[in-house]
Parts: structure tokens; C-alpha cells; sequence
């Protein structure tokens, strides 16, 4: 499954949030005896050497914690441009 979605992200914007939000949905859904497998996935499409390397991480920051609801995607997007 990782090498799909470290195929289908390699330089797709779109894709990469896509695959990370989906991530980290079924983080949020499944029991913590079966995270394994996303994380699996998750670090392998972070590792990505391509030129969207460091926006995958605020996709992840911004995916993630809007799947547990402790803030909103927007104000998270509007931290991490901020940069506070």
C-alpha cells in the first residue's frame, strides 16, 4: 500500500493532502492495535524527496489535527504560514 501512495503523491499536491488526510482519518477510526499500518504508510510518504517535502508536513500537522477536532484546518493553515 505504501508504495501506491508514495507513487501517487510523488510531486501531486493535490494527491499528497488527499492521501495524508485519509491517513489520518483512519488513524482517528481504528483501535490503537491497528495504527501499525498508517503509520507504516504515513512515514513513507512524509520521506518523499520531492519538491513538496515540506508542505507534506503541515498537510500532516493540519490533516491530523483536524481529525481529532482540537482546532479548526483553517486556523491551523493560518498558524503555519504565520509561522507563530
Amino acid at each position: 500500500m505504501a508504495e501506491i501512495a508514495v507513487h501517487l503523491c510523488w510531486e501531486n499536491e493535490d494527491m499528497s493532502r488527499k492521501v495524508i488526510k485519509e491517513i489520518c482519518s483512519g488513524i482517528d477510526l481504528v483501535d490503537s492495535d491497528r495504527f501499525k499500518p498508517y503509520f507504516e504508510v504515513l512515514s513513507q510518504v512524509l520521506a518523499l524527496q520531492d519538491s513538496l517535502h515540506p508542505k507534506r508536513y503541515c498537510y500532516r500537522h493540519c490533516a491530523c489535527v483536524c481529525s481529532v477536532g482540537v482546532v479548526s484546518c483553517r486556523a491551523t493553515r493560518a498558524h503555519a504560514a504565520t509561522g507563530h
